[in-house]
């Protein structure tokens, strides 16, 4: 379900101009990244890779399972990380980077729509916008 709404909304921030889109979602054979995204910087930029990391759906990701997923995420060549989870400890609102990886950490919650159904929220656990990560 999670890759379902990353597929179909994406990342936003505050800043319309700021947001990943991805062009495809797939299915990704690792022990705590979850699937490959990719996705194109800017609007004629090159195509990048985001590692997406999705924590348990009930517990905390630790920012040791972070480090743990930003350094799968470098090994096999991904541009970013994208975290998404429902809860993560305290000691995760300054994970930004690992290396030359950087993260963004994306925190979930359900909302109930107008039509009384549930859909998933995504938005940024930090106030970053993802543009300066990547320019490092």
């Amino acid at each position: 379900m999670v890759l379902e709404n990353l597929k179909t909304s994406g990342v936003q921030q505050s800043a319309k101009e700021d947001r990943i889109t991805f062009s495809t979602l797939s299915p990704w054979p690792g022990r705590f990244i979850a699937a490959e995204g990719r996705y194109v910087e800017g609007e004629d930029g090159p195509e990048r890779r985001a590692g997406i990391f999705i924590g348990p759906e009930f517990g905390t990701v630790q920012r040791a399972d972070l480090v743990a997923a930003a350094k799968e995420a470098g090994e096999a060549g991904f541009d970013i990380l994208v975290a998404c989870a429902f809860s993560f400890s305290a000691q995760c609102t300054d994970f930004t980077q690992l290396g030359r990886i950087p993260a963004l950490v994306l925190h979930s919650w359900w909302r109930s729509g107008r039509d009384s159904r549930c859909a998933q929220v995504m938005s940024l656990f930090r106030t970053r916008p993802w543009m300066d990560c990547l320019a490092r």
